[in-house]
């Protein structure tokens, strides 16, 4: 039976409810990222990268997707803004709490290198942004990966997402070629 009264009460919801109505389950990396930041505006900035990255995936994981963004938003952020940690401790909360990890860096070889760095560089609001810290998901082939790069911007009180794809290449990856 159909209720009248539910029906009507979706007039009274805010912009970001409305985000969540759909008529079907988002499919890819885009999809997830186009309803979860609205969801999360309050929360979450993404970068023009990081949707043009999102667009690009080559994981096709949206359920996967979903609970690591929806973690970002809600855990993550609460570790960053919420709390006074160190970043060892958000790293393992974070990991404890979702079951995703995050790498609150990289590796030594791949911030020495000029072109690595680049890649991991943004002007966000008129402001030079290096995108390191990052969440972690899957092995090493593209349709199994996932890696959201992020920066805490505590004057914004957001986390700034700088790209959500495929793996960044690295001094490791870079070796490999």
């Amino acid at each position: 039976q159909l209720d009248l009264a539910s029906s009507h009460r979706t007039s009274s919801l805010s912009d970001s409810d409305h985000a969540l109505e759909m008529p079907e389950l988002p499919r890819s990396v885009s999809e997830v990222v186009s309803l979860l930041q609205k969801r999360f505006a309050r929360q979450l900035l993404f970068t023009d990268e990081a949707l043009r990255s999102a667009k690009n995936a080559s994981f096709d994981d949206a359920y996967t997707t979903w609970r690591l963004l929806w973690s970002v938003g809600t855990v993550l952020y609460q570790l960053h803004f919420e709390r006074e940690q160190e970043s060892g401790s958000i790293k393992n909360t974070f990991k404890d709490k979702t079951g995703f990890e995050i790498a609150m860096s990289e590796g030594r070889q791949t911030k020495r290198g000029k072109k690595l760095r680049q890649i991991r560089q943004q002007t966000v609001n008129g402001k030079p942004i290096e995108f390191r810290a990052h969440v972690k998901y899957g092995g090493k082939r593209p349709r199994e990966v996932l890696r959201v790069y992020y920066h805490a911007d505590h004057e914004m009180r957001k986390l700034i997402i700088g790209h959500c794809g495929d793996h960044l290449e690295n001094y490791s990856s870079r070796k490999l070629k």
